[in-house]
Order: structure tokens, then C-alpha cells, then sequence
């Protein structure tokens, strides 16, 4: 039977979604369904990814290109990064792994592409209610921040910056939903590229404000939100120390499911 509510993961690109997507396949083998567009950058509407679900045994999504489902019981889990600290590390990710588009030859040409793209704000977009209107690959990428609700019951934000403190606080936050939930890892994966010291032609100030600054302030209203979180626990300290202890105490590296076992609408 499927777990009722099933668990949503939004795939930030760059904001630790690689480990997190182990996490679910370590909790739940088999039973996370990976799902993402046949065309780049298309959102999906969670109706055209219902059907898979409600014919098959899953208990949790993870995508990219999901958009957020509205009134429906079912747990949205997505984590936010500092918006330009993300920016630079997706260009050395795909410059690493050589998917950069033709034309981004610099981090300049990079930034210029995306500036005019549909991506501009891109965390934001990712988290906002869709209105699926409009044409091209603009439609499904509505920018309001408005409509996301930190204290939403059914959806959980973390961040990248304070990721092992996220974990702890969504360990709590799901078993308020009756899910057990063990979020320890040993490691993370797929941070290849992130290493940016002495990469002189990455340059910070190069980044267009208007390209960050809605992300910026939900990337702050994120964190300030578990910030909180943490203060009003008393026992939140002890809470991480063990889970950094489970963490330690993992034999297996999380187990990744390449973009091959993908299914795509």
C-alpha cells in the first residue's frame, strides 16, 4: 500500500537534492518514484504524475521539474541555498561535467543566459503555486513568493547551509504526520564541482541582483523560519548529537538512481 500521505520532494538543482533523494531510497528501497519531463526545464503538473502513483507502490516522489501540488494531505520537502553561493556552484557543477549550453563560456556568458531565462530567481519559482498559463518554456515557472507559506503544515523547508539541523527538525516534522523517518547519512553525494577556491574567473559581484534577490529573501525567510524551530526545542542539541552519532554509525553510502532509471512525461 502507499504511504499515506506520500512524501514530495522538489529537486532543487545544487541544494543537496542528490543526497536527500538517497535519503528517501534508504528509508523507502524501491519505492520513490524518480519523474521528470521529456523537454528541459518543463514543469510538471502533479495530475500527469498522479496516475503513476496511483497505479503503483510509492512512497515518495523526488523531481526537478514537479510543481507543488495544492489541497491534497501529501508532504512537500524541498531545501534552499544561499542563492548566489548556488549560482556559482551549479556553473562549476556543469563546467565539471560538461553539460554548460553552447555559449557559456565564462561565468559572465553563464550568468547573461539565465538572467533573461525563466530560471532567473529559480528557487523561488520552484516553490511557487503554478498557475500553468502562458506559452514555451515560461509556463509553469510563475515567480510568488507570496504563495508560499513557511508555516504550511504539509510542506517542510530546509536549507543547504544548515542541512544536518534541517534533518533533525524534518525527522520531528514527519513523525507530527505519523512517518517514521531515519535521515542519517554517511556522506553526501554528488558535491563534485563544488570546490570553487581559486577559480579566478568566478567572480561574486558578477551576479545580476535582480537574477537573486527574491531568492535571497525567501533563502533568509528559510532559515530564519528553522532558526526558530531550533530555539523553541530544548532538547534540539542532544537531538542533533545523536543524529550525528546514527550519521557516523552508517556502514552503506547512499545508494543514487541515475537519471537512466528516470521515468519522463
Amino acid at each position: 500500500m502507499n504511504l499515506s500521505p506520500l512524501l514530495i520532494h522538489l529537486h532543487g538543482f545544487k541544494c543537496a537534492g542528490t543526497t536527500f533523494a538517497g535519503i528517501l531510497e534508504k528509508n523507502f528501497p524501491s519505492k520513490v518514484l524518480y519523474v521528470e519531463s521529456l523537454l528541459p526545464n518543463e514543469r510538471l503538473h502533479f495530475d500527469r504524475v498522479k496516475q503513476l502513483f496511483d497505479a503503483k507502490s510509492f512512497n515518495a516522489i523526488s523531481s526537478h521539474l514537479l510543481a507543488q501540488p495544492i489541497n491534497t494531505n501529501h508532504l512537500v520537502i524541498t531545501f534552499l541555498r544561499n542563492p548566489a553561493t548556488r549560482l556559482i556552484s551549479a556553473y562549476e557543477f556543469q563546467k565539471a561535467t560538461n553539460t554548460l549550453k553552447p555559449g557559456d563560456d565564462n561565468f559572465r556568458a553563464f550568468l547573461n543566459r539565465l538572467r533573461s531565462s525563466s530560471v532567473a530567481n529559480y528557487q523561488t519559482r520552484l516553490l511557487s503555486k503554478q498557475s500553468f498559463l502562458g506559452t514555451g518554456q515560461r509556463k509553469g515557472w510563475d515567480l510568488d513568493p507570496w504563495s508560499i507559506d513557511l508555516n504550511n503544515p504539509n510542506l517542510f523547508v530546509g536549507t543547504v547551509e544548515l542541512f544536518n539541523e534541517s534533518l533533525v527538525l524534518l525527522e520531528k516534522w514527519l513523525q507530527s504526520h505519523s512517518v517514521n523517518f531515519d535521515a542519517s547519512y554517511k556522506s553526501a553525494v554528488n558535491i563534485g564541482g563544488n570546490d570553487i577556491k581559486n577559480r579566478n574567473e568566478i567572480n561574486p559581484d558578477l551576479i545580476y541582483p535582480d537574477m537573486i534577490e527574491v531568492d535571497q529573501l525567501l533563502w533568509q525567510r528559510a532559515s530564519n523560519h528553522l532558526q526558530q524551530q531550533i530555539t523553541l526545542d530544548p532538547a534540539f542539541n542532544k537531538k542533533l548529537e545523536d543524529f550525528k552519532m546514527r550519521s557516523q554509525k552508517q556502514a552503506d553510502e547512499l545508494v543514487v538512481i541515475g537519471p537512466d532509471s528516470f521515468i519522463r512525461l
